[in-house]
């Protein structure tokens, strides 16, 4: 059965107040006793009041005022000690900020601070600490760190998997230096239990993220497990990135196992808050062809990891330990990969469902398909935000606060409870290579403003906001991965208008949780197209309201038949959630290829 939400301060009180009514309600005329021994109400353990004697033994008057007072202490407590709870937060509270750190991210730009300023292990420590005050400071909830990806963990002296450390191969010297001399540094010194014990101090929940089959490369531990049980290694994942090595096939008990030994450890050793399964790296835990017949592994083993976190709650005397788990966004390639995300739901397996693409933010992600299975339950729901909009990402074409915005209110309006910030650090001051970094130039200053900001679902949908359908794989270079995620499904989120009609799209969808606003507004509709010819005509329609071809703006841009195309939008055409746009092109040429992308919505006050 679901499990139901706990009741919210609104619900319990609301409760109370119609238990008092209904006691007003049926207390005996002046003069008529009646048996009661009612012992009155508690409210949070506290008597309202407390009729230890018979009704017919008190006076009728006397009565009712107690319970007129016990409404009216009611109505005091709703007045002036929740009032945010109700005007701001509604039935859920408000919404959650994640903020997922990969196994170096965290640490990195402390250990440059540290090379460059020739800072001791002692100094060291406390710009760690710093960062995550910072993460404090910024309003964020939860950090997420990375204590698990290709068997290699930032725990010291780990039993089940093997400790990290640099190696010249991936981190060459001197460039790398400050990696080997910030871990030299620190000597023993836990940089994971540092990070932990400061979130703790600073009021925030850290949680342990595992990259579950990360295939970045082929650590020396795997490599040992492949050398023991070849018929462990996966072998034929599809989608980008397939090309990449390293994973294992987690049909086979003793991988499952691997992975329990692993967590046991973990929670044996750090007094972490939960745990994070990141199925994104990199997807497959199974063979394609067979993933849908061996999901059921993969629930049974989230189901051993629940009664880890409820024994190590109990070791710890804590109610409860988080299990969250980051997938993809759509339900249909959560069931091709075998990830069981109803059931998960429906036997409150996990505290809260993140779905996200692989790279970038999904701006057109249906939230609504995860709030509807969340509902009545007690899982939350977080879609993800990265700062790319597309792989590979042009230009380092990041999300600017306006487009945060967009994409966080979209989320909102279709039943987010919150937010998890993914590879955020790209967006830091401090940037990877060779850098010189000094005190107070780089992270952490201001760095985490605009997560801040995302926490305010109202700023979110009346600050100046843009709407992105970005075509989140392209990657024409790369046949291996031409339009196709990780995951294996295809996105195509671009206009493509060519002579065959087999290989033409005609509409794009672009999401848009605009509601109809009193106060003026301003909406602009932007796009690149590539291919138009001089003499070609571009026939553009909004929700099958046909654009005069009069009102489009081109702007030619570098490249072979590249052009922006900006135009005015009357706010009434714009329609709250997924707008289409469709395209046509007149030309007279006998053969063609014309690509619209790249669509931007801005919505602005007046």
């Amino acid at each position: 059965m679901a499990k139901k939400k706990p009741q919210t301060i609104w619900q319990t009180l609301s409760q109370e107040i119609q238990q008092q009514i209904m006691l007003l309600r049926y207390l005996p005329p002046c003069g008529q006793g009646q048996p009661s021994h009612h012992k009155g109400t508690r409210l949070s353990g506290i008597p309202l009041f407390n009729l230890k004697k018979p009704m017919s033994d008190l006076m009728c008057k006397s009565s009712r005022l107690w319970c007129l007072r016990g409404v009216a202490a009611i109505v005091l407590l709703l007045v002036l000690v929740f009032p945010c709870s109700i005007a701001c937060a509604g039935d859920d509270g408000p919404p959650v900020l994640i903020v997922s750190h990969d196994q170096q991210a965290l640490f990195v730009p402390a250990f440059v601070i540290a090379e460059e300023q020739k800072l001791n292990g002692q100094q060291l420590e406390r710009l760690i600490r710093e960062t995550v005050d910072v993460h404090a400071e910024a309003g964020v909830d939860i950090v997420s760190l990375c204590f698990f990806a290709r068997y290699s963990t930032g725990m010291p002296r780990c039993r089940t998997a093997q400790t990290w450390k640099p190696t010249p191969d991936f981190f060459p010297r001197p460039a790398k230096d400050f990696l080997y001399n910030g871990l030299e540094k620190l000597g023993d010194r836990d940089r994971m239990q540092i990070v932990v014990d400061q979130c703790h101090r600073r009021g925030i929940k850290c949680i342990a993220n595992l990259r579950m089959n990360d295939r970045h490369r082929v650590t020396a531990y795997v490599k040992e497990l492949y050398r023991q049980h070849p018929e462990w290694r996966l072998k034929s994942p599809i989608g980008a990135f397939l090309d990449r090595k390293g994973a294992l096939d987690f049909k086979y008990k003793g991988v499952r196992d691997q992975l329990l030994a692993f967590t046991s450890e973990l929670l044996e050793r750090y007094d972490v808050d939960g745990l994070e399964l990141d199925y994104m790296r990199m997807c497959h835990m199974f063979e394609p062809t067979e993933a849908r017949q061996h999901a059921h592994l993969l629930t049974e083993m989230m189901r051993s990891m629940r009664a880890q976190l409820a024994v190590a709650a109990r070791r710890r005397n804590r109610e409860s330990l988080l299990l969250g788990v980051r997938v993809p966004s759509t339900l249909e390639e959560c069931d091709a990969l075998g990830y069981e995300v109803k059931t998960w739901i429906r036997e409150g397996l996990v505290d809260y469902v993140t779905p996200t693409d692989f790279w970038s933010t999904d701006c057109v992600a249906r939230t609504e398909e995860f709030a509807k299975l969340a509902k009545e339950t007690s899982c939350k729901v977080y879609p993800s935000l990265s700062p790319p909009t597309s792989f590979p990402t042009p230009d380092e074409r990041f999300l600017t606060p306006a487009q945060y915005r967009g994409a966080a209110n979209n989320f909102y309006a279709f039943g987010a409870d919150g937010l998890s910030a993914y590879n955020y650090f790209w967006t830091w001051a401090y940037k990877h290579g060779d850098v010189v970094a000094g005190l107070g130039n780089v992270w952490p200053t201001r760095s985490l403003d605009i997560l801040t900001q995302l926490k305010d679902p109202v700023a979110c949908r009346t600050e100046s906001r843009q709407y992105l359908a970005h075509p989140l794989w392209t990657g024409k270079n790369q046949p291996l991965w031409h339009n196709r995620s990780p995951t294996g499904a295809i996105r195509k989120d671009k206009i493509v208008l060519t002579t065959d009609p087999e290989k033409s799209i005609s509409a794009v969808r672009l999401r848009a949780a605009e509601q109809p606003s009193k106060d003026p507004i301003e909406v602009t509709l932007e796009m690149i197209v590539t291919g138009m010819a001089a003499e070609d005509h571009l026939q553009l329609s909004l929700n099958n309201q046909a654009i005069p071809e009069s009102r489009l703006k081109k702007m030619g841009l570098e490249g072979p038949s590249r052009q922006r195309i900006t135009l005015a939008v009357d706010p009434a055409m714009v329609r709250f959630g997924d707008n289409t746009i469709k395209a046509v092109v007149k030309t007279t040429r006998k053969s063609y290829r014309v690509e619209i992308q790249w669509f931007m919505l801005s919505v602005t006050q007046r």
